[in-house]
């Protein structure tokens, strides 16, 4: 992960996390957060200080294609990262601590970043499903087959997707 100052242009730091960005970085709070991918096909979620680079968590998940989403949970009040990986599963990870807070099998690679809306996080899969899971636990809303694999991401707009 490579920080150029916007104003100069002049790169700030360079931080090795072991493993292959294959995702864009996604901004929270003083942080960055992105997915990784490993030679061997596994991969993960790493947090990065933003100022400095210096690592604050990483999760071990499958490969990480897709870019993270942000979601907020209503009961604790807590914010969650949610990533699609190879695995096949979209996971949801406590954005402070990294811990895995949920995670749902989907059956195919999960490359598309989610979609999120109110309180549903809309992904895809390679499979050829689009699928609906409540933010707070994971469980399934809803599943629409669309009979082929489905690489870009969700976008949800006028109540559809």
């Amino acid at each position: 992960v490579v920080a150029v100052d916007v104003i100069d242009g002049i790169e700030r730091y360079r931080s090795r996390v072991g493993r292959l960005v294959r995702s864009s970085p996604l901004p929270w709070e003083d942080r960055i957060v992105v997915g990784v991918v490993d030679e061997r096909g596994g991969g993960g979620v790493v947090s990065l200080d933003a100022a400095k680079g210096k690592l604050v968590w990483t999760r071990k998940t499958g490969a990480v294609f897709s870019s993270p989403a942000l979601a907020g949970l209503s009961r604790t009040g807590g914010v969650i990262v949610i990533v699609g990986s190879d695995d096949g599963s979209l996971y949801a990870i406590d954005a402070a601590r990294g811990s895995v807070v949920w995670a749902e099998q989907l059956g195919g690679k999960v490359r598309a970043t989610p979609a999120v809306v109110e309180d549903v996080a809309v992904a895809a899969d390679f499979a050829g499903r689009v699928v609906a899971l409540r933010i707070e636990d994971g469980r399934k809303v809803w599943t629409a087959e669309l009979g082929h694999a489905v690489y870009s991401s969700p976008c949800v707009a006028g109540g559809l997707c």
